[in-house]
Parts: structure tokens; sequence; C-alpha cells
């Protein structure tokens, strides 16, 4: 028999079982789609579809927003409890937790999203859920973004920076949170079964349920080795021979690792991934080369930041 809303059913990890389970990788390119195809391996999951990103977490201060000008309306006569604000929004969220479940009665729901922007609200709004943040070398992610979206460089280092740094932050002030995995891509296409055995786990869903003979046969999705052959694309392939995403930076010069290493080093090591050392400096066509992509990515991040207050003004204009 399905729990009622908002229990979780029993099962033999002891853990409790989330009703949904949010995966949110750093960017696009840190594996979303392939962790989400490894829960829908387990004979109690179910992936939300066809909303294959969900874009909830990341939008999530258009409800905080909504909750601070309804209790700011509040009147202090009332002796409204302190904890009221918070209550109504964990209960909006609840609402979004139901939306997620309702096709899938009595599964496990996971939603995925390749974005961290606002991260820091998520047990705010789904206090009961889970949440699993993907990392990923920032190389990596940064070539395979070049290689699939024609991502400027300097851009997709200060995206990657800005998105590793807001892991962190999320990472340090949730650090006793059950409910909180944070799984290294690299570790994943490692040991796929491992890392699937450990979310299991924290999750309390049965690892009897999970056929990880399977897994040799889940296809790629969306990797940048299909732009290169002019052709991206997430419908499922079969997985080439020697296929290894994990270093797709080797072809880096020193000129790259050295600006990576200045915008989005510190963050790098923090996460618990290598630098590459690099040797001698730039040249003046590469330091004048650095300067303009460095312009370039501040002028489309301010834009995008004034894009998004637009947007919040003219949904809140009386």
């Amino acid at each position: 028999m399905e729990a009622e809303a908002g229990q979780s059913p029993a099962t033999p990890t002891g853990a409790e079982r989330p009703e949904v389970i949010f995966i949110l990788g750093m960017l696009p390119r840190t594996g979303t789609n392939h962790l989400a195809d490894l829960f829908e391996l387990h004979r109690d999951v179910a992936v939300l579809k066809p909303v294959f990103e969900d874009h909830l977490v990341r939008f999530s201060p258009l409800l905080t927003t909504y909750v601070d000008e309804v209790t700011r309306h509040w009147s202090p006569e009332w002796e409204v409890p302190a904890d009221e604000p918070a209550k109504l929004l964990a209960e909006i969220g609840g609402g979004v937790v139901r939306w997620i479940r309702s096709p899938y009665p009595g599964k496990t729901v996971v939603t995925k999203m390749p974005r961290v922007e606002n991260v820091g609200r998520f047990f705010d709004l789904f206090p009961n859920c889970g949440l699993v943040i993907l990392t990923r070398d920032g190389r990596s992610v940064v070539e395979s973004g070049v290689r699939s979206f024609d991502w400027p460089y300097e851009f997709a280092f200060r995206m990657w920076n800005n998105a590793a740094e807001e892991v962190l932050r999320f990472r340090e002030a949730n650090e006793d949170q059950p409910r909180l995995q944070i799984v290294r891509y690299e570790d994943l296409i490692d040991d796929e079964s491992t890392v699937m055995a450990r979310l299991f786990g924290a999750f309390g869903l049965d690892p009897q349920g999970f056929n990880p003979a399977a897994v040799e046969e889940l296809p790629v999705r969306g990797s940048s080795l299909l732009a290169e052959s002019g052709s991206l694309h997430w419908d499922p392939v079969a997985r080439p021979d020697g296929f290894d995403p994990r270093e797709r930076w080797r072809s880096w010069d020193q000129h790259l690792h050295r600006r990576f290493n200045a915008v989005a080093g510190a963050a790098q090591q923090d996460l618990g991934y290598a630098v590459e050392p690099s040797a001698g400096g730039d040249s003046v066509t590469e330091r004048a080369a650095s300067l303009q992509g460095s312009a370039l990515a501040r002028w489309r991040e301010t834009k995008a930041s004034l894009r998004r207050m637009r947007r919040v003004v003219t949904r809140t204009w009386w």
C-alpha cells in the first residue's frame, strides 16, 4: 500500500525513503542524464518525464519572494508565530513535490537539472526530499561545454567557478544533512554500482531492487563526442569502445591551464580535484585575449543578471 503524503514507506536499509530525489549538476556536462538513467534501473524509482530539466530550484527565489511579500503584510498585532513563514514556504514546496509524484504512485521520483543556482534554498522548500549534487572536474566541464555549446573559455571558467563556490558554501552549511549526497562524476564513471549502492542506502531504497548487470547496457546521451561529429543530441546511443569522458582537457596548452588556475583553481582544489601546474607566462597576445575574454564573460553575466531582475520586476509590479 502506498504511503500517505509526507510519510515514507519502510525499507530494508532503515533510512527514510524520500518521495522525490532531486539531481542537480554543477553545469551542463556534469552527468545528470547518466545518473538519472542509473536510478531508473531500480524497480522502485521513476524518472520525471517529459520534463527533462525541471528548473525548480533554479527559479525558487520567485517562491521565496512570494512568501516574503505575503508575510510582510501580516500585522505584528496578530502575533503570528515566527516560524510560520518557513512553514508556508515548505507547504508550497510540498505542492511542487505532489505535482512531481502525481504520475508515479508508489514510486520514488527522480527529477534533474544541470544547474545549482539557488541550491541554498533547497531544504527550505523541500525539507523531506533527497538531493544529489553532481560535481565534475572543472577542466572537463569547460572543454566539454566548449565542444558542445561553443562556450568561450573565459566565460566557461567563470561559470564553473561560480557553480563550484555555490556548492562549497552549500556543503559547508549542510555538512550534517543526511538527505544530501555529493557525488563526483569521475567516481560514478569508475564504478557505477558502488556509487549507486551508496545512494540507495542513503535514501532508503532496497539495494536488491537494482540490477547492476544492466549498467553495462546503458547508452550515452549528449556526449561532446557527438558534437564533434556534427550531430549533438540527447537520444540514447551505444557507448563507444574506449569511451572515457574523464580527461577532455588533455589537449590544453599552458595558457589554458594558467587561465583556469587563475579563475577557478582554488575552487577546483577545494572540491578535491587536481590542477595542472603551468610553467612560464602568457605572451602579450595571450594576455590581450584573456582580458578581452574576461570582459566578454562579465558582460554576459551582467546581461543574464539584468534579464533575471527584469523578469522578477515585471512579474511583481502592481
